[in-house]
């Protein structure tokens, strides 16, 4: 998330924040506080001080100094902005405000009246009893100018737009607006579209409409007020053809929205910049796994990579451009620049910890770069934390942080509170530039030598991104190929037939070494016989010819992107309630479906693999159903082919001595099926897939009128419901009965 965020801020997330301040365990960095990013080394390029430590133990009080690093050494002209306000407002977060800086503490009152508990994720929740309290603060004047504190006004959510403060108060179905100087400028009643939405609005450039995503439509729809008015007087549809999931944030200035969305055919999802006022699509990025997406006034950008640090950044009025930084780095953007921010505070033996940092412009040339110690007193332990993002001024052409420093014994920790002010004019001409790449595989190569030692960037640039808000399409990145040469250990027979199924397919085999000795939840172990790999690829070659040759992609959909077949030994695991020595095995691993095969057990892949190809078919089908209004699948129309009162086991603990098995023989084809309604199905399909290919083995399973022909009858039309069947034979292999 970019600097300038105009997203709602969920009050859980706050709590949290103030949770882990009481605690006394505040680490609320830049990379804490936001969705995983990675970064770039700045040691070749930018020159600490040598005594580092030095750079922070200064004793400011209510005045501002620039820090001294001791020896010179220092990149960036940074400054510390102490108060007495600042010290002792226990502030948690910062935001940009116009050319001023928000500063945000949740106060939670610890009474009666007020609950704490954890929920099933972890996150900590106060059921009532809190309120916002906001302090303008001007960086120029170095003191706060206005203040807000909502105890008298119920606040469940604020977002920033500009300099407009937003406060959403569920309970009254309403939105305050306030202006620059935190003074009220009207109450919006929003119960017309809340109930349909998912609770998160967004504003408008203009101060008379409302942006939120209806859940019931899959749509966004902007809601339009006359002036002065608390009700809309109307809502405008977006024009967008795919459904809409998810709004990730709105650009700082309002007129652009970043949004997830899932298209209506294929079912995958990307993202899209919409112009707000007209809810039009000016870009698409057809990528469907994206780790982590933020949007400025001027740019877009996404890491496309965890493996690679590969990101991609399209400036809307230049070039898109792909680029690597190394693993401990976040990146952002900062208006028309990216930021890249090292956090080691986490450091080893041999380094202390710090923070550093250097901005670039929209061709990769370093503007500015900046490091400061975390350590104050030379114990090599962490003193200074980073409780925001960074914050960035335009003109004052600075970027501020909300700094938190530990003071006192360990038993009784407390933080003192001031503002780290970064000048971006200073010398910057030992660091190096960022190059940008053409495409992302170019540059997923160089992830730990993305800093050029003083060189000008290649800005090679991408495709012309210009346009009239003309809608333009970018397809980004590339699939992660884990082929090595390490499969040379496999006969070259049998990695040809594994390619050639690759190829027919859009699938992606694994042989010998290229299988990790763990995947998911279970270890595997190398197969090289070459007489069970060739039994194995005998049977995986026929199983597959059974499917329409568009089937395997359809099974890819949200951020799916693509298929993994690993050719494993025997299979363990430990875990509690699940299968000790499994066959096979789905797993949903880094945005792929991922099947898991024990080699030896060959012989039985008619109905194993079939039976772990339906649990993919399910995956595929429920999220569809999610936006396919009339879809036939559902997990109550499943359950009412059951006998009533019939519950599944929900774990694989002593399935083979369910009695719901042995009282309902009929209903299922075996006692697994009982553990879960997947595998009931899995074993309907499997079972089916495996008599189709043993000549009607077991056809007398499904005879006309019993309920096992009714369960696969309901099911194999689920599957012509939810795919697109263009080009499939009339009759599948597991609807041949």
């Amino acid at each position: 998330m970019h600097n300038r965020r105009t997203i709602w801020y969920c009050m859980t997330l706050a709590i949290s924040l103030t949770a882990f301040w009481k605690a006394g365990c505040v680490h609320v960095s830049a990379q804490s506080v936001s969705d995983v990013m990675e970064t770039v080394d700045f040691t070749d390029s930018v020159n600490p001080a040598e005594d580092g430590d030095a750079a922070m133990t200064a004793d400011f009080t209510d005045t501002v100094s620039s820090v001294n690093d001791g020896d010179g050494a220092m990149t960036a002209d940074l400054t510390e902005l102490h108060a007495d306000y600042l010290s002792e407002g226990d502030y948690q977060y910062a935001e940009q405000f116009g050319e001023n800086l928000l500063l945000i503490r949740m106060n939670v009152p610890e009474t009666d009246d007020t609950t704490a508990y954890i929920d099933g994720d972890g996150e900590l929740f106060y059921e009532e009893n809190f309120c916002w309290q906001f302090d303008l603060y001007s960086p120029e004047e170095n003191t706060v100018i206005a203040s807000l504190n909502t105890e008298e006004q119920a606040a469940d959510f604020y977002q920033i737009n500009g300099t407009r403060l937003l406060l959403a108060d569920y309970e009254k179905q309403q939105i305050s607006s306030y202006d620059a100087a935190l003074s009220l400028l009207a109450s919006y009643d929003i119960s017309a579209f809340l109930d349909d939405s998912d609770g998160f609005v967004y504003a408008s450039a203009d101060e008379d409409s409302w942006y939120f995503l209806n859940y019931e439509e899959h749509c966004i729809q902007k809601a339009v007020y006359v002036s002065g008015s608390e009700s809309p007087v109307g809502l405008l549809d977006g024009n967008l053809d795919e459904y809409c999931s998810v709004i990730q944030m709105a650009s700082p200035d309002g007129s652009k929205l970043l949004l997830s969305v899932v298209d209506d055919e294929t079912y995958l999802s990307s993202c899209q910049v919409v112009e707000a006022d007209a809810l039009l699509s000016l870009r698409s990025y057809l990528q469907p796994s994206f780790f982590w997406q933020t949007i400025s006034d001027d740019a877009f950008l996404v890491q496309l990579s965890d493996e690679t640090g590969t990101y991609f950044c399209d400036w809307f009025e230049g070039e898109a451009v792909y680029f690597a930084m190394p693993e401990d780095y976040s990146v952002s953007l900062a208006e028309d620049c990216i930021l890249a921010v090292r956090d080691n505070l986490y450091a080893g033996e041999d380094e202390k910890p710090m923070y550093s940092a250097s901005l670039y412009d929209s061709t990769g040339v370093c503007v500015s770069s900046m490091f400061i110690s975390g350590d104050t007193d030379g114990d090599g332990e962490t003193d200074i934390y980073m409780l925001s993002e960074p914050m960035y001024i335009r003109e004052q052409n600075s970027i501020f942080w909300l700094m938190g420093e530990m003071t006192g014994e360990e038993e009784s920790d407390t933080y003192d509170t001031y503002l780290l002010w970064w000048n971006l004019e200073a010398d910057s001409e030992n660091a190096g530039s960022v190059i940008f790449y053409d495409t992302a595989a170019e540059a997923s190569g160089h992830g730990g030598d993305a800093i050029a030692d003083g060189t000008d960037a290649s800005n090679a640039g991408g495709e012309d991104t210009e346009s009239d808000d003309a809608e333009i399409v970018i397809i980004l990145g590339e699939d992660t190929d884990l082929h090595t040469e390490e499969a040379s250990d496999v006969p070259a027979d049998i990695q040809s037939r594994a390619d050639a199924l690759e190829e027919a397919y859009g699938i992606s085999i694994y042989l010998g070494a290229e299988v990790p000795e763990q995947v998911g939840n279970y270890y595997t172990e190398t197969c090289l016989d070459p007489d069970t790999l060739e039994a194995a690829m005998d049977q995986l070659e026929m199983i597959l010819a059974l499917y329409p040759e568009n089937f395997f992609t359809q099974l890819l959909y949200d951020d799916l992107r693509g298929i993994r077949i690993y050719f494993s030994g025997t299979l363990s695991g430990d875990m509690e309630g699940m299968l000790t020595d499994p066959g096979a095995y789905v797993e949903e691993i880094d945005q792929f479906q991922v099947m898991v095969l024990d080699v030896n057990q060959w012989w039985n892949w008619d109905y194993m693999v079939n039976h772990e190809i339906s649990h993919m078919i399910d995956r595929s089908l429920e999220f569809r159903s999610m936006y396919q209004k009339d879809a036939l699948f559902s997990e109550e129309t499943w359950s009412s082919y059951n006998p009533d009162g019939f519950e599944y086991l929900y774990t694989y603990d002593g399935y083979e001595e369910n009695a719901g098995w042995a009282g309902y023989a009929e209903y299922f084809v075996d006692s697994y099926g009982t553990t879960f309604a997947t595998e009931d199905r899995a074993e309907l399909f499997g079972t089916a897939m495996s008599s189709f290919l043993n000549d009607g083995l077991f056809s007398y399973l499904f005879e006309e009128g019993s309920v096992l022909r009714e369960k696969l009858d309901y099911y194999c039309a689920c599957i012509r419901d939810g795919f697109d069947t263009a080009g499939w034979e009339e009759t599948t292999a597991w609807e041949a009965y």
